[in-house]
């Protein structure tokens, strides 16, 4: 189980303290809508976060330091996980949303595919329509389209608020169950007091692909307002003239034909509005009122009970100077539900359509950049579960936005202040050489630069002359190992990545925990990473040698030692998406590194060693005449209980007691303990940060040995690992 830790954080001002606040709480709402598999599912939108550029496969996570476990488990999450869409969607609807200028909250519906053409087997594939990069080159590819709803902003901005997705199956009515999702969505809406009585209707866009007027038919009942665009070759009918009197016969229901193609059926329009636009040139908008489509008895219409019903809105004629690439642009018409509307709302109807668009760009951030199309899953089941996770994502870069700062490359344009794109929030604590001002560095990063990459020449310097001597046979010297975190300049994007660790160490483990360092600074240089990685790669193809060297002295140390190298601790640590106002993850952050000075000063004094009796649990603390020690630390089956030390010194310890081992009989799970009288000695002192420790445990056994076979010899772990 993660354990949630409160974090106290400094912050500029009460806006970013609300934020803040915002993004903890849909943290924490969020890890519990995961029943099953929940650590592995989070740590996976973790990695999502916090990957260095756009995720390009969904295996490469598992390698992200926010990801504890191995690819097969990251694997296990999407294929076997849980995620309990409900209430997630409730946490979606009840954090703050964007609004327009009115306190309106406009909603777009769209849908976009995940292509899976190269999936025979996989089930409820339907062909998607795709646009080609010609006009008339559209394609239809098997795939599994999902329906998005999302909120939209206003102003330079292209950020959404993603509330709800649903996958679309082979036998779906696509209006039908898109009007089921939009009531949901209105209904949770309001029973998350986003909307109350007396505030704007809602606002919903749609494109050309949905049949608007049967949306705005089925969503009657609710306070919103369907605006869809309309293909430019459909017919709708004016409104019924008025019956004169003395008139005999039905009374008719519609009125003359309106061919959005033939101007000539046009009348009159009832408001014509102008607007100078700086990317469009002057938009010119008609609307005419209480325009309606003649429905029959067909298609969707088929079963409807009784007679057919005359759903009047207000058409819209969008006519602009130029488009980005095309000078003579074809005119949009637009359909809304409501009726009656006044000019000014005709430009805010429009307007508003335009802003749908941001929906595109949501979809283009999420395939390209937060990767949801990479995954190569079978089961559409999975594709939910990843998909859900993306938006999981995508919902707290949104709410961290106001947190962040603008760390820019020389070549790209500064952003505004807490204006940030989709694909530009960065964390404002990260390395200070990236946040660029200006294309030429100042002096003080060329002289900080240069700082680095002598130190990086210092440590390579250092790692040769170890590796020389342990080849030779003469040890390594006793300095201490510094850490990839202490490097100048790399703490702060280093130290959430890995604990450094200052304090001597066997010859193997210095040189392979050296190497790792190196390898991880790298990465994180600048210009010395060149250098730094061509170390690395030359003293890998020397630590077969060192091993070999390593395992030989181990094995002549007594007859019944382990030729086996020190274990390295790598201990990894979550880095939050936004690491400059540490929020709240569920990912436990480990204690601060411990160091040691580079020479310690000479004590005449020799403090008693300890060791480490409980290596189950980490970080592991040394222990003086504990009761029982653990042996087994992977797997708990093995180790020494009731011990009665008779002696415990600076150089050994000795005592009696009981050996236990669990037994295998009928199987591992089922399987009860063993246990032998045995005599237990502490010896081969080590030193370390929290002092020395005795690294290696000899059994004498008193009576019978274990059936199996246990070795005489175990290596105790090292403490702080």
């Amino acid at each position: 189980m993660i354990t949630i830790e409160a974090v106290v954080v400094r912050v500029r001002d009460t806006a970013q303290a609300g934020a803040l606040g915002e993004l903890s709480r849909f943290r924490q709402e969020f890890y519990r809508c995961l029943p099953a598999r929940a650590d592995a599912l989070f740590e996976l939108a973790e990695a999502v976060l916090c990957a260095d550029g756009p995720v390009r496969s969904l295996v490469e996570l598992s390698l992200a330091p926010e990801h504890r476990r191995g690819h097969g488990g990251l694997y296990d999450a999407i294929n076997g996980g849980r995620i309990e869409a409900g209430r997630l969607r409730a946490a979606l609807a009840s954090v703050p949303l964007p609004r327009a200028a009115d306190g309106r909250l406009v909603l777009a519906v769209d849908v976009s595919p995940w292509l899976r053409p190269d999936a025979p087997t996989s089930a409820e594939r339907l062909f998607c329509h795709v646009y080609g990069r010609g006009k008339g080159s559209a394609q239809m590819i098997p795939g599994w389209p999902y329906s998005f709803v999302a909120a939209l902003e206003t102003g330079r901005s292209s950020w959404t608020a993603v509330l709800d997705v649903i996958r679309l199956g082979p036998a779906d009515d696509a209006t039908a169950v898109t009007a089921a999702q939009l009531r949901d969505v209105v209904d949770r809406l309001i029973a998350a007091g986003q909307w109350k009585a007396g505030d704007p209707e809602i606002l919903i866009v749609a494109d050309a692909g949905y049949d608007i007027t049967r949306l705005a038919f089925l969503l009657a009942d609710l306070p919103v307002v369907l605006l869809g665009r309309l293909r430019s070759d459909r017919v709708l009918r004016l409104p019924a003239p008025p019956r004169l009197p003395g008139t005999n016969g039905r009374p008719p229901r519609h009125g003359g034909e309106f061919a959005l193609a033939q101007q000539e059926s046009w009348p009159a329009p009832q408001h014509i509005t102008s607007t100078k636009t700086t990317r469009y040139g002057t938009a010119r908008a008609s609307s005419w009122d209480r325009l309606h489509p003649r429905l029959t008895h067909r298609t969707c219409w088929l079963d409807h009970g009784g007679p057919l019903p005359v759903i009047e809105g207000t058409l819209i004629r969008l006519q602009v100077d130029h488009l980005p690439g095309d000078r003579d642009p074809k005119p949009v018409w637009l359909w809304c539900s409501a009726t009656g509307t006044a000019p000014q709302d005709v430009d805010r109807l429009w307007q508003a359509f335009l802003r749908r668009f941001d929906l595109e760009h949501t979809f283009r951030l999420f395939k390209q950049v937060l990767g949801w199309t990479r995954p190569k899953t079978r089961s559409p089941e999975a594709a939910d579960r990843w998909t859900w996770l993306i938006i999981a994502a995508h919902t707290q870069l949104r709410l961290a936005r106001p947190l962040a700062e603008d760390l820019r490359k020389p070549w790209e344009r500064p952003a505004a202040a807490r204006k940030l794109t989709p694909d530009r929030p960065a964390p404002s604590t990260a390395d200070p050489r990236s946040a660029t001002t200006s294309a030429k560095p100042s002096k003080e990063d060329a002289l900080l630069r240069r700082t680095e990459s002598r130190e990086v020449k210092k440590q390579a310097k250092s790692l040769f002359e170890n590796l020389r001597r342990l080849v030779a046979g003469r040890g390594v010297g006793q300095q201490p190992y510094v850490g990839a975190g202490q490097v100048a300049g790399t703490a702060a994007p280093l130290a959430a990545s890995r604990r450094a660790i200052a304090s001597p160490m066997p010859p193997l483990e210095r040189l392979t925990t050296n190497l790792r360092a190196l390898s991880c600074v790298g990465p994180k240089m600048a210009r010395p990473s060149h250098m730094a990685l061509a170390i690395c790669s030359l003293l890998g193809s020397s630590l077969a040698l060192a091993a070999c060297g390593a395992g030989n002295a181990s094995t002549a140390a007594g007859p019944h030692s382990v030729p086996t190298a020190m274990p390295v601790s790598t201990t990894t640590a979550p880095v939050s998406a936004h690491p400059a106002t540490a929020v709240p993850s569920p990912v436990t952050t480990p204690p601060p590194p411990a160091t040691s000075p580079a020479s310690p000063a000479p004590s005449t004094t020799h403090p008693v060693p300890g060791v480490v009796a409980d290596c189950i649990r980490a970080p592991h603390q040394l222990s003086i005449r504990p009761a029982g020690i653990t042996l087994a630390c992977a797997g708990n089956g093995l180790g020494v209980e009731n011990m009665a030390w008779t002696s415990w010194t600076t150089s050994a310890a000795t005592g009696k007691g009981t050996l236990w081992e669990k037994l295998c009989k009928p199987n591992c799970a089922d399987g009860q303990a063993g246990t032998y009288p045995a005599a237990v000695t502490l010896s081969a002192v080590k030193t370390s940060s929290q002092g020395p420790w005795f690294s290696r445990l000899t059994v004498t056994w008193e009576a019978a040995r274990p059936p199996s076979q246990t070795p005489d010899s175990f290596l105790t772990p090292p403490p702080g690992s």
